[in-house]
């Protein structure tokens, strides 16, 4: 890595160019299949056009839900509220409010839970969750509807969704979404409404009303390219649409990823790798569509030449600290770290799991890097994701919000990031660190497992024999691979080794299904349902509950050791 011609690069970076591009962003507000929407799509074509960049506008049917307006009133009080996205409707319904404990104590078992569930039929629960598991549970129990307290005190209600399917729904997912009402409320309100129900001397009527507006229209998704020598690609993704003004969330990054490319695009003839750029439209009311329509759309394209996908969100903010850098971790924390010191000398960089907001909708294609950088506070004020601000989702995120020394550093990082992955010919790459991150994922997991009483007289014997089981296989593969890239003689050779074994391993370890398609938006995390199955416990949870989870564990056990193995053998 020669730092002179890195830190030549980010001095093209225009400050300036950015903030021109948040000025136009910042002036209309972006819900995708809106006309809005479409204008924010032009001025991205036309500022590529400018910069002599290539660049396709896709269009096609999408599946949205826009949250209208909702009402609440208990004992004649009216509270604020705002619907959440996929949501289902209901007009003026009358029903009981309940309360659910369980989902203010981190203790509370699966059967507690269970008796909770056995209550809600035909009721309103007000609860402390913001997992979409938990609202389809509810409605299958009955539940008339579902008021979500947020967990800390911004006095701004935030838009947010509760749909459990990622991306459009296919013919099997399409069943999963929800027809309960659901509505957001304040940690304020939340409270009043709580003590009403503990402190009432009888039952606590709602009338609540939920609008919501779900159906296809089309949509449209700009990309970029810019061609190195080879078919080897990155992809710099964004998403273009907002809720309001949205110049944090993502207004910010758009104006970023246009002046990386412009810099970009200036470096063309030095890239030994192409650069995709994207922008998604759909990831607020479409539950990450955008992104998941160019993975099913460009999954062979993807699978055989993507190296990377970086990905911008929630960027240029003040308040912030640290450089949080979520990622699958193969390039390991040197790398990363000498780059920031480049692009924010002395800012600390700390290490995150990568999730599945931002638009992580890729681990099915096999490819080697995920990250998703940006600053942060290390402490973060708020409830909200990346910063943690108050304004997140709100119509208060508005140009003013931006501190454009903070968004430069974060362009500047974001650019060095895709630089380096579209011209070093070896790709960087830490094998101890990356294959202990996910050993001591699954030493966690297996610890717990030897603290669980699941079902079945051997359910112990058997959860910790299967975890590992696959720690040893998990070992064999390490060995294999630093034996198979000690025998790399080539660069291509060297190449095809990483995106093989890392872009596989980051399958495994993000995701739980079919790499054709998406998990729901239950899942969230390494290992997601080998950490699930292991956490229900027998004398906690009911019997149906211990079954399915038992189930799991096993077809997730077969999935990994089967997979390990065909790995080991192909580079062996």
């Amino acid at each position: 890595m020669d730092i002179n011609t890195y830190k030549n690069w980010i001095r093209e970076i225009d400050s300036l160019a950015i903030r021109r591009h948040l000025e136009e962003f910042c002036q209309y507000e972006k819900l995708s299949g809106e006309p809005d929407a479409l204008r924010a799509v032009r001025y991205i074509e036309q500022e590529l056009k400018n910069a002599d960049i290539c660049c396709q506008v896709m269009t096609f049917p999408a599946y949205l839900s826009n949250p209208g307006q909702s009402s609440l009133k208990v004992g004649g009080v009216s509270y604020d509220s705002r619907p959440r996205s996929f949501s289902g409707c209901c007009d003026r319904l009358e029903a009981e409010l309940v309360f659910d404990g369980t989902t203010e104590r981190e203790d509370a078992t699966e059967l507690e839970k269970d008796r909770f569930y056995q209550t809600v039929r035909g009721r309103i629960v007000v609860d402390y969750g913001y997992d979409e598991r938990y609202a389809k549970t509810l409605e299958k129990h009955g539940a008339a509807g579902l008021i979500q307290v947020w967990r800390s005190g911004e006095s701004l209600i935030h838009e947010d969704t509760v749909g459990p399917v990622w991306g459009t729904p296919d013919l099997d997912s399409m069943f999963l979404l929800l027809h309960m009402p659901v509505a957001g409320v304040t940690l304020e309100t939340g409270r009043a409404l709580i003590r009403q129900i503990r402190n009432g001397k009888g039952p606590v009527k709602a009338e609540l009303t939920v609008h919501v507006t779900c159906g296809v229209k089309e949509v449209a998704l700009p990309v970029a390219e810019i061609r190195g020598a080879s078919e080897e690609f990155v992809l710099l993704s964004c998403h273009y649409d907002t809720w309001y003004q949205g110049a944090f969330d993502n207004c910010a990054a758009n104006g970023a990823v246009l002046e990386i490319a412009r810099v970009l695009k200036r470096h063309e003839k030095e890239l030994g790798r192409s650069v995709r750029i994207a922008w998604w439209p759909g990831h607020s009311n479409g539950r990450y569509m955008g992104s998941t329509w160019y993975c099913d759309h460009f999954f062979g394209e993807l699978k055989r030449h993507c190296v990377a996908c970086l990905n911008s969100d929630l960027i240029g903010v003040s308040g912030v600290d640290i450089m949080g850098v979520k990622t699958t971790g193969a390039e390991g924390e040197a790398f990363l770290g000498t780059l920031l010191q480049m692009a924010a000398p002395g800012v600390k960089l700390v290490l995150q799991r990568i999730g599945r907001g931002a638009d992580q909708s890729f681990f099915g294609a096999d490819i080697p890097y995920h990250i998703n950088p940006r600053l942060e506070a290390g402490k973060r004020p708020y409830a909200t994701p990346g910063p943690g601000n108050d304004f997140w989702h709100t119509p208060e995120d508005t140009f003013d919000k931006i501190d454009f020394k903070n968004l430069k550093m974060d362009a500047d990082f974001l650019g060095l990031l895709c630089f380096a992955f579209a011209m070093e010919k070896r790709l960087p790459l830490d094998v101890e660190g990356y294959f202990n991150q996910w050993g001591s994922w699954l030493e966690d997991i297996r610890q717990r497992a030897a603290e669980a009483e699941t079902i079945g007289p051997d359910g112990r014997t058997a959860l910790v024999g299967g975890l590992e089981e696959i720690e040893e296989a998990l070992e064999h593969t390490r060995e294999a691979v630093e034996s198979a890239l000690e025998r790399c003689t080539t660069e291509k050779g060297y190449g095809a080794v990483v995106k093989r074994v890392f872009g596989t391993l980051n399958r495994l370890f993000q995701s739980s299904g079919s790499p054709y398609g998406q998990d729901t938006a239950f899942a969230y995390g390494p290992f997601h349902l080998l950490g699930e199955s292991v956490r229900i416990r027998q004398t906690e949870a009911p019997q149906m509950l211990c079954l399915a989870a038992h189930t799991t564990f096993v077809r997730q056990k077969n999935r990994m050791l089967t997979e390990l193995a065909e790995l080991e053998g192909d580079i062996v």
